[in-house]
């Protein structure tokens, strides 16, 4: 496997927060966002093979109940989560990119959605971790 292959493997099972059995996890990966202000779009220069578009999108968008606002509920390993998805200007934000900008509107917004953020019963994705095995709480509780 090729080091193209395995990154999109891995970022198609961070993304979907699910490994199926045809897919082998090596390593887990941490994200840690960063936040920044950009004073000219102008001033990004992306690598064309890693970014297929550079879009901007109002950070409020991520707190509104609006009709380009969907999302799926899923289980994996006992866990339930909610996956968001944003349309924006013919682009898709979603999954965990949707999950960090919602806690990022809200942090900067001071309030919280129009929408109910979690699957009832569930708890946000930043207090889950896997352990190479299984989906574990930050407070090590086995699922």
């Amino acid at each position: 496997m090729g080091p193209d292959q395995f990154m999109s493997m891995s970022a198609l099972g961070e993304q979907y927060f699910c490994i199926s059995s045809d897919i082998v996890v090596v390593a887990c990966v941490q994200v840690t966002p960063v936040i920044g202000k950009i004073k000219t779009m102008k001033a990004l220069s992306p690598n064309p093979s890693e970014v297929n578009a550079v879009f901007d999108m109002p950070l409020a968008g991520f707190l509104e109940d609006v009709p380009s606002h969907t999302y799926k509920d899923a289980e994996w390993q006992g866990i339930k989560y909610r996956l968001h998805y944003f349309e924006y200007n013919n682009f898709l934000v979603w999954g965990l990119t949707a999950a960090i900008l919602i806690q990022v509107a809200q942090d900067a917004f001071g309030r919280s959605t129009d929408f109910l953020e979690l699957t009832p019963g569930s708890r946000p994705y930043h207090q889950l971790f896997f352990n190479g095995e299984r989906l574990l709480w930050r407070d090590t509780q086995p699922l």
